[in-house]
């Protein structure tokens, strides 16, 4: 199964690439022939948005669809990737990158009873989509493994909540 995301156009700006600059655009996007996209949010300050992960045994833990496997390491998982961007007719979407949501509650309807909801920070310096349905998509993201070790965290970074960023 592929989660893919659909772009919310009324957040991110169209861009049109000449064919002959496709090559300099920015090594972490992957535009895949499309001369057109909407340029990417890049975060500001650190964004705190909620990641779906399997319940974790003895730290370890799964992401439900491509069941990548992350390590809790010092309460915390890193995550780095690239963003893909692809094309149906009439609809933009992203289907590679992280993917969070920028709400608790439409994450929690969904979760199945093997897994759980985490606290996640989208860093500074990130690029993201946001997508229609309350989800997001970006190139790094940080989760936390419980609460206490997000305040840490939030001791000594500014993070904000992605509503009022936008």
């Amino acid at each position: 199964m592929i989660m893919c995301l659909e772009i919310n156009y009324k957040l991110h700006q169209l861009l049109h690439i000449p064919i002959p600059t496709l090559g300099n655009r920015d090594e972490d996007i992957e535009l895949h022939g499309n001369t057109r996209y909407y340029r990417p949010i890049i975060a500001e300050e650190d964004l705190k948005v909620y990641k779906l992960l399997k319940k974790p045994m003895f730290g370890i833990t799964k992401t439900p669809y491509m069941r990548k496997v992350l390590w809790f390491r010092k309460g915390m998982i890193r995550q780095k990737s690239k963003l893909g961007l692809g094309y149906f007719p009439g609809h933009r979407y992203i289907y590679e990158g992280i993917h969070s949501f920028v709400d608790f509650s439409p994450s929690y309807k969904i979760t199945p009873p093997d897994e759980e909801v985490f606290i996640a920070v989208i860093p500074k310096g990130s690029k993201l989509y946001i997508g229609q349905d309350g989800d997001a998509v970006s190139t790094e993201l940080i989760v936390f493994r419980n609460d206490s070790v997000y305040n840490k965290y939030c001791k000594t970074h500014n993070v904000k909540d992605i509503w009022s960023y936008l």
